[in-house]
């Protein structure tokens, strides 16, 4: 439009409504049609929709010693467990139920079982959480070195070392 009637609309919207009108009304009816249309309340610019926000990256749980062991292979912890004395693993089987807990036990000879399920109700209902706590992560920190690649020697002198070690 042009900047003449821009700058009267401008000035007309300041006034109050009935000395608004009564300019308007003196106006030629154009005039006052393009006034009034400058006067209106224009709709906000339809701007681009901003994009939505990035969806939220996936939240990694942290991986304590105990959710370790949750998701561990029952032959891994087999492999461990079975090298360590009956205490040790009544700690780590009477502080909760695992999922890999009754093939455990089926590996193991029936007296050894036997005496382990009285060892492992004595330490549910007797044993220091503090105790239950490290023998499971004792355990997750053994079951981590398993998981672990080597790492490759950097000379054949690392090598030599590594291998005599």
């Amino acid at each position: 439009m042009i900047p003449t009637y821009e700058h009267a609309a401008r000035r007309l919207a300041a006034l109050p409504s009935a000395e608004r009108d009564w300019v308007l009304a003196r106006l030629s009816s154009d005039d006052a049609l393009r006034l009034r249309e400058l006067m209106e309340p224009r709709p906000a610019p339809v701007e681009a929709e901003p994009p939505p926000p990035p969806p939220p990256a996936p939240v990694e749980l942290e991986l304590t010693p105990e959710r370790m062991l949750e998701q561990a292979a029952a032959a891994d912890v087999a492999k461990l467990l079975l090298e360590q004395p009956d205490w040790f693993v009544a700690l780590v089987l009477g502080k909760r139920r695992w999922p890999w807990d009754r093939e455990l036990l089926a590996g193991l000879e029936p007296a050894r079982a036997e005496e382990l399920s009285v060892l492992v109700w004595r330490a549910g209902e007797g044993a220091k959480p503090r105790a239950c706590e490290a023998a499971i992560g004792l355990l997750a920190a053994r079951l981590r070195e398993i998981a672990a690649p080597a790492p490759e020697p950097a000379s054949a002198f690392d090598e030599l070392l590594a291998r005599l070690a």
